[in-house]
C-alpha cells in the first residue's frame, strides 16, 4: 500500500513539474525567436518614429491599436497618427521641429500566451525647440503591448509619458520670469539641455 501511495506521489510531482515547465516555456522561456523579432520590430518602431515615417510607423501596429503619445494625446488610427505629428512638428505654433528616442527594454516581452505580451522600459528623448532651436532632454517611461498578427509580431498598444512633477517643461514654466527671459534670449541653458 505504502509503495502504490509512493509511486502515485510521484507520478503526480512528475505531472505538476511537466506542467510548470510547460509554463515557463509558453510564459518566455524558449521563446528566442519571438524575443528577436520583437527586438527587430522595437528597432523599425524607432527608425520610423526618428525619421518621421508614418507610413513605417502604422506598419508596425496591428489593425486595431492605441498610442498614447509623451503629451498623452490618444491615437487610434494611421490618419490620427499622421495629423497628430505634422501638428506637433509642421505647424507654425508648434513646440518643437524634432525629436529623437532612444528606447531600451527593461525586462524581455512577458508572454501571455503563444500569440500576446508586454514589456516596458525607458526612452532617452531629445526634442528640438521652435523658438529657439535647441535640444532638450527629456526621460521618458514607456510599456507596449504586443500581438502576433497574421503570424507577424506588432504592437497593439503603447503607452508613453514622463514623471508629471519632475520634468523639462515643468522646470522651465516654474522657473523665475527673469531667467526664461534670458533663456529666450539666447543666454543660460534650459533644464535637461545638453
Amino acid at each position: 500500500m505504502r509503495t502504490i501511495k509512493c509511486k502515485t506521489i510521484a507520478i503526480l510531482m512528475t505531472m505538476l513539474l511537466s506542467g510548470i515547465a510547460l509554463a515557463a516555456e509558453e510564459s518566455g522561456g524558449g521563446r528566442e525567436a519571438d524575443h528577436a523579432a520583437l527586438r527587430v520590430l522595437m528597432a523599425h518602431a524607432t527608425q520610423a518614429l526618428n525619421t518621421q515615417d508614418m507610413d513605417a510607423l502604422a506598419a508596425c501596429f496591428t489593425k486595431d491599436f492605441v498610442f498614447t503619445t509623451v503629451d498623452q494625446s490618444v491615437l487610434t488610427s494611421i490618419l490620427s497618427m499622421k495629423q497628430y505629428y505634422d501638428r506637433m512638428l509642421r505647424q507654425k505654433d508648434s513646440l518643437v521641429t524634432g525629436y529623437k528616442i532612444a528606447p531600451t527594454v527593461e525586462i524581455p516581452t512577458v508572454f501571455l500566451d503563444a500569440n500576446t505580451g508586454y514589456s516596458w522600459g525607458t526612452s532617452d528623448d531629445t526634442y528640438v525647440l521652435r523658438i529657439n532651436g535647441r535640444t532638450v532632454h527629456m526621460p521618458c517611461r514607456w510599456t507596449a503591448t504586443v500581438v502576433r498578427e497574421d503570424g507577424v509580431w506588432k504592437l497593439a498598444a503603447v503607452h508613453t509619458g514622463v514623471n508629471v512633477t519632475d520634468n523639462t517643461v515643468l522646470q522651465v514654466r516654474t522657473m523665475p520670469w527673469w531667467r526664461r527671459c534670458l533663456l529666450a534670449c539666447g543666454i543660460g541653458k534650459f533644464p535637461g539641455e545638453r
